[in-house]
């Protein structure tokens, strides 16, 4: 069994695949007229955004990244905060930084240490 994709609904499709697209996803799809978006990961999987009533808490996605100092650059660049500071965990040797995208999903990022 494979995963194929995360389904997303958005309230604003503009805003959320720009945040999406800053953390490194590129649109694999686009049907502009149905209001429906298919973003691929540099490294596999997927996030289906569909304009809609967006319904935060409803999901985490979690992506692994290759440089949190780089990823939170990024997005503060556009103005982006993480939720909480930086969680370092030595035994389990990742470390994690939580946004929230423009709807208010939480999305977490790792990167092993």
């Amino acid at each position: 069994m494979k995963l194929f994709m995360i389904e997303l609904q958005v309230s604003d499709l503009t805003e959320s695949l720009r945040w999406y697209e800053t953390v490194g996803m590129t649109r694999t799809h686009e049907d502009s007229a149905r209001g429906f978006y298919l973003l691929r990961a540099p490294k596999g999987g997927q996030i289906a955004l569909k304009l809609g009533q967006a319904t935060a808490g409803t999901a985490a996605i979690v992506f692994e990244v290759a440089s949190i100092p780089q990823l939170i650059e990024q997005l503060d660049r556009q103005g982006n905060k993480p939720l909480r500071p930086l969680k370092i965990d030595p035994e389990e040797g990742y470390q994690e930084i939580v946004f929230h995208d423009p709807d208010g999903y939480e999305v977490r990022f790792f990167q092993w240490s």
